[in-house]
């Protein structure tokens, strides 16, 4: 997991040192255990998706909440709209 960081912090970061404090931060931000010496095939499927956030903030990208999941869907169309009953 840590390796996966470092790509993304290492050129941002000043040093190797700097890059692998930063690396280590971010995981212990995203809530991931201490063993970041374990691969992501080794993760479970949400661990997996913390690792690609700490991967993320690590490459400098910004990240948006979605407090309601349905926005910014299309609508479903109306009852009856093109379907005929059977």
């Amino acid at each position: 997991m840590l390796e996966n960081v470092l790509l993304a912090v290492v050129r941002h970061a000043g040093s190797r040192n700097a890059a692998i404090a930063q690396a280590h931060e971010l995981l212990d931000r995203v809530g991931l255990p201490t063993r970041h010496d374990l691969t992501a095939a080794g993760l479970s499927h949400g661990e997996r998706r913390r690792l690609e956030v700490a991967v993320a903030l690590g490459a400098g990208r910004s990240l948006r909440r979605r407090d309601r999941p349905g926005r910014g869907r299309r609508r479903p169309p109306p009852r009856g709209a093109g379907c005929s009953p059977r």
